[in-house]
């Protein structure tokens, strides 16, 4: 994956969101952090009957409402923001 790795070299809080490589129903949200391990990620639902994106029991109707809350808020169980998204 071209684009994680060249995610762990971008700034803290540089973010994807792509596919889930393991569960194909799920988003993965990738994020630069400053650790001896430089990404963590989240996975993000989507519920089908409801139309929304869940992360950390919060849910949202469109994925631009999300990036925008955890810009604002330290994502789940980790003090880290949005900042902007990965580059091409």
């Amino acid at each position: 994956l071209e684009m994680v790795t060249k995610l762990g070299s971008s700034p803290p809080g540089t973010f994807l969101i792509r596919f889930s490589q393991s569960q194909p129903n799920l988003l993965s949200l990738s994020v630069r952090v400053e650790l001896s391990d430089p990404l963590i990620h989240w996975s993000v639902s989507f519920d089908c009957i409801r139309q929304s994106f869940d992360l950390g029991g919060n849910r949202f109707f469109k994925i631009g409402d999300l990036v925008k809350h955890y810009s604002q808020q330290d994502l789940p169980n980790f003090p880290i923001r949005l900042t902007s998204p990965l580059e091409n």
